[in-house]
Parts: structure tokens; C-alpha cells; sequence
């Protein structure tokens, strides 16, 4: 019966290692290298290099009644 659940446990810690850190690793890793500007969510970064946004988030704005952006 031990035997049967060390067996069981140490599956389901390889599988979640497997599946929560290898797997997004490895999709990672690959977006990385066929797209490497925007596999870390195009991000904006400002004059002293802090990120500051992203540029697949916002809109642009060509009304003034429009101007009800978000800080």
C-alpha cells in the first residue's frame, strides 16, 4: 500500500513539474526565439528603462470627446 502511494505522489510531482514549470518554459523559450520583441508582451519601457506599459493595451484617441483614458 506505501509503495502504491510514494508511486502515486511522485507522479503527480513530476507531473506538475512537468506541466507547470517545463511546459510554459519551453513555450516560452520557443516564442522567445521566433518572436523576440513580443514574447514578453511588447512592453514599453521609458527614458531611464523602467517599464511602463505595454503596447497591445490602450487605444488610440482621435475625438476629444474620446479623451477618457485610464492613468
Amino acid at each position: 500500500m506505501r509503495a502504491h502511494v510514494r508511486a502515486a505522489v511522485v507522479i503527480v510531482a513530476l507531473a506538475v513539474v512537468v506541466v507547470g514549470l517545463g511546459y510554459p518554459a519551453l513555450l516560452t523559450g520557443v516564442a522567445d526565439l521566433i518572436s523576440p520583441g513580443t514574447a514578453g508582451g511588447s512592453l514599453l519601457h521609458a527614458t531611464n528603462g523602467t517599464v511602463v506599459g505595454s503596447s497591445l493595451v490602450g487605444q488610440n484617441f482621435s475625438r476629444p470627446y474620446l479623451f477618457w483614458d485610464r492613468p
